[in-house]
């Protein structure tokens, strides 16, 4: 399991970092946490395993469903999310027409004129209402999972991600 080289202000979904750490930070009650998530469409029973110490906490979240089966998370700091339902028709629809705006983003990400940046304010205003809205759609999914944790810790999925989804930042989660 390779980490992904910098820290990103969103969490990303895309398929280049499957499986693979994205590090991320926490600040709670003026400390600073330093931990990692990972998205995954299968199980690493590495990720069970107790953190290492630089390490303050793995969140794991499984884009589709699945039973984790009987294997224990052996450390109280790693949560493991899994989703009601697998991905339905209107997030594969979001997630293609933020492909597209990727896309488009590309041609007119270095010019500088005044004609560009009027094409490319467009796309980046409707990139942030569709990620909006793809965030929404997750934390719903989310919220009606399941929280697999290291026993003893209670973590029920609707006091997480029913709280997320009307405040989710527009730009909280990168898929495409």
């Amino acid at each position: 399991m390779e980490p992904v080289s910098a820290p990103r202000r969103s969490l990303s979904f895309d398929s280049d970092v499957l499986g693979r750490a994205q590090p991320w930070v926490v600040h709670h009650r003026g400390l600073e946490f330093h931990g990692e998530v990972i998205v995954a469409e299968t199980i690493d029973p590495a990720w069970r395993m107790p953190l290492e110490d630089d390490v303050a906490f793995r969140v794991v979240f499984y884009t589709v469903p699945r039973r984790l089966g009987s294997g224990r998370i052996q450390d109280p700091r790693t949560a493991m999310a899994v989703p009601r339902s697998a991905p339905d028709r209107a997030r594969d629809a979001l997630s293609r027409e933020l492909g597209s705006i990727h896309e488009a983003r590309a041609l007119y990400a270095t010019a500088r004129d005044a004609e560009t940046i009027a094409v490319r304010r467009p796309i980046e205003e409707r990139e942030a209402l569709l990620r909006g809205e793809l965030a929404r759609l997750m934390a719903a999914s989310y919220s009606q999972g399941r929280i697999y944790a290291h026993e003893g810790v209670r973590l029920r999925p609707r006091d997480i991600f029913g709280c997320l989804a009307p405040g989710l930042s527009r730009a909280s989660i990168r898929l495409s």
